[in-house]
């Protein structure tokens, strides 16, 4: 028998230094990482762990964050919150939210909060007249309601809760009595104090004064130092002891309650009303509408002709007239008819303003006392029947062409008792917001958009989708066209697909598709043009994950993520994640160094990584659901979708961590004798550190557990071994330092 001799091939070590975060990929470097938790590249090469998280407590059901001046904005339930003080009533679920100048705009609940005073208001506010007979007057320019009505209706005072007061005085439902109490300059507070009933307006209140309900009479407090102008004048455990003179204003408003609304077990009430002012009439339109708003008036069928997006051109408070471009409303001319002037069969000539002649064959008697009026003077426009009684249309006619003379001349317009009429302002139904250029910028994916035909003068029905500009300065406004810089602007797009997500960059309007980008630029509507490039967009789903980045944009597409500089071609960056991507459903946010981005593969398969923006690198952090991202004075906050609200890099928390380095065969196809594994760590006081191996598809073995308060190297010897692929894995807690990491082995027999 042959003696045995040792093995004397030559040993190879190799080091790692270079730590290049998370690679998925085949052709990952030595030194990527296939899987890792709650690691950091901020110290590259060396790999750290990331910084704590400390959770942002105070919320109880918040689906939404914003970020904006330093201010923090929470989705909360059925409640709007800035800097956790309630603003007003919203609807529950995620929202998009744009600062426009001084109002940050809220969607698709179509508010506005005013970052002034923090008051919450409608875009889309309407006034509707009351039912009266002669409530309404119209020309062809002029629209006067002549009944008194709210200085502001539907006024959403803020919320009455702990954080303001706990009951209020109510003053019966005698606006006379009440106005009574109002000399000109100031209330007369004892003539106040036997009208007022000291209510609740949380549950608590309920068993000693009861709680608000509509028709209740408040007085609000107008004064310079208050933050918000019409919070509602409350008294806190104070019986019925009158607050100090100067709580009430001195201009004589008050707010009769039109709905009241409890939430959170009735500890909390949203309070809408009506606000009048004493002595001095109507003031009607001019508490919602300004001259240049587009307004549409509505339910007016049998008065004038319902009206889209007319300009107003002035307001009169002393009379509450509303006046448009001449010609904008039309007063319909109308005739009663009796039996006996239209026998049956025989056709009546009806002569319009217009001196037109048109014919209108009923074919059956009408009764005395209904009448026939029109919409319009256009023919084959309808033709009423009218009872006035019962405040019904009996039959519809269409009109012919014009026939002969002998015509029935319909004479002027008379109100129509019984008629409410609406005016409002019209607010599209968007998909995606933004803010650019003090503007506020919307996309629809409706397939039917009305757009002005400047050539016309009229708008267009459009089966397209739209890119929509508001007027200058006012996100309420969508429809002002008088051919000035100021006005709004709107663009139809003909290619195919929806837009997936806008936003504002590098001096444009970005409109993505999932296969293309659309970039308006220009400073005002008569500059504005459009641009188009195909490439890979925004993935349906990823909206939320658009983020600008030092003049970069980075969003995640159906094949990558990409950065996108404004060049031809945006930079695919997420090649290192192997990624689904075309499932994926993906949220971003970045504090300026990192990009952070929540991936949602499924119903249950999610992750949190991070791009290290200096150094090009990802990183895996962990299984979180990101629902959305918020900067707020540059903290970065993340908020889950189960409704964990955390500030991320900021608190003290002990961080768990693991990094997976990728199988190492030192690209030869040959079998190996590993022989050691030697570790260089900084490790501080309280931190711990596994190391574990596995050879081939074995099982995987732990070779080390230590924990130490010092710089270490630690060099770990490996049983005896014959692989073809070897892989390392480190995990501990606290703060530990990988600098260095090598192997040793000896090279083995080809594999057989």
């Amino acid at each position: 028998m042959l003696p045995k001799l040792p093995y004397k091939g030559r040993r190879i070590e190799r080091e790692i230094v270079d730590f290049r975060g998370l690679d998925r990929t085949e052709g990952a470097p030595e030194g990527a990482l296939s899987d890792a938790t709650n690691l950091s590249t901020e110290e590259y090469p060396t790999l750290t762990q990331r910084a704590p998280r400390e959770q942002v407590n105070g919320y109880t059901a918040p689906t939404d964050i914003f970020g904006w001046d330093g201010h923090l904005v929470v989705v909360d339930g059925g409640q709007l919150k800035l800097d956790g003080t309630v603003i007003g009533a919203v609807n529950p679920g995620k929202k998009q939210f744009a600062v426009v100048n001084t109002k940050l705009c809220v969607w698709p609940d179509k508010v506005y909060i005013d970052l002034t005073n923090n008051t919450m208001r409608h875009m889309d506010e309407s006034v509707s007249t009351g039912t009266q007979a002669g409530t309404v007057t119209v020309t062809d320019d002029s629209f006067t309601a002549t009944v008194t009505q709210a200085a502001a209706q539907n006024y959403s005072c803020p919320p009455i809760a702990d954080a303001l007061r706990r009951a209020a005085y109510a003053y019966g439902a005698d606006r006379g009595a009440v106005e009574a109490c109002y000399d000109g300059s100031a209330w007369d507070l004892n003539a106040l104090a036997v009208l007022a009933t000291y209510k609740g307006v949380v549950a608590e209140d309920t068993a000693t004064s009861g709680l608000l309900a509509p028709g209740d009479i408040l007085i609000p407090k107008v004064t310079a130092s208050e933050t918000y102008p019409y919070q509602l004048l409350t008294g806190y455990a104070s019986g019925a002891a009158m607050p100090d003179t100067d709580r009430y204003n001195t201009e004589g408003y008050y707010i009769v309650l039109r709905t009241v609304t409890y939430v959170d077990d009735y500890n909390i009430a949203y309070v809408v009303g009506d606000v009048y002012r004493t002595g001095t009439g109507n003031s009607l339109f001019s508490a919602v509408f300004k001259a240049g708003d587009a307004v549409s008036i509505t339910g007016t069928r049998y008065g004038i002709s319902d009206v889209k997006h007319a300009v107003v051109t002035a307001i009169d408070d002393d009379t509450n007239t509303l006046t448009f471009p001449e010609g904008t409303l039309r007063a319909p001319a109308y005739c009663h008819v009796t039996a006996s002037a239209l026998p049956a069969g025989i056709a009546v000539y009806i002569l319009f303003p217009d001196n037109a002649v048109r014919t209108f064959t009923p074919g059956a008697l009408i009764p005395a006392g209904r009448v026939l009026y029109v919409e319009s003077s256009g023919v084959g426009d309808s033709l009423y029947v009218w009872n006035p009684a019962a405040k019904t249309v009996e039959a519809t006619y269409t009109l012919a062409s014009a026939a002969s003379a002998g015509a029935l001349a319909m004479t002027a317009y008379d109100p129509i008792d019984g008629a409410a009429i609406s005016v409002g302002k019209d607010v599209p139904d968007f998909d995606f917001i933004c803010a650019k250029d003090n503007r506020l910028w919307g996309v629809s994916n409706a397939q039917t958009n009305e757009v002005w035909n400047t050539q016309t003068q009229r708008f267009d029905t459009y089966t397209a989708r739209v890119i929509f500009a508001s007027a200058l300065g006012d996100p309420t406004n969508w429809y002002a066209f008088q051919g000035v810089d100021t006005d709004a602007w709107q663009a139809a797009v003909a290619t195919e697909g929806d837009f997936t997500a806008l936003c504002a960059f590098g001096g444009s309007v970005c409109a993505w598709k999932e296969n293309r980008l659309h970039r308006v630029f220009g400073s005002n509507p008569s500059e504005y043009y459009m641009s188009e490039a195909i490439f890979d967009g925004v993935a349906a789903g990823c909206s939320r994950s658009v983020v600008v980045v030092n003049e970069v944009m980075y969003y995640a597409g159906r094949n990558n993520v990409y950065a996108y500089a404004g060049g031809k071609v945006p930079q695919g960056i997420g090649t290192p994640l192997g990624r689904p991507y075309a499932d994926a459903q993906a949220v971003a946010g970045s504090n300026g160094r990192r990009l952070y981005l929540g991936w949602k593969t499924g119903a249950s398969a999610s992750e949190l990584l991070a791009f290290d923006l200096t150094h090009g690198l990802w990183m895996r952090e962990d299984d979180k659901t990101a629902a959305a991202f918020a900067d707020v004075g540059g903290a970065l906050h993340l908020l889950c979708s189960g409704g964990a609200l955390w500030r991320l890099e900021h608190g003290s928390e002990t961080v768990s961590w693991s990094a997976a380095f990728r199988p190492f065969d030192e690209t030869k196809i040959t079998y190996k004798h590993y022989i050691r594994v030697c570790l260089r760590l900084d490790m501080d006081e309280g931190s711990a550190v596994t190391v574990k191996v596995k050879f081939d598809n074995g099982t995987q073995q732990t070779l080390l557990s230590a924990d130490a308060a010092r710089t270490m190297t630690k060099e770990i010897m490996l049983p005896p071994n014959r692989a073809d692929r070897f892989t390392v894995a480190v995990s501990g807690t606290g703060n530990v330092k990988l600098r260095h990491l090598s192997r040793e082995y000896y090279p083995g027999s080809e594999r057989v």
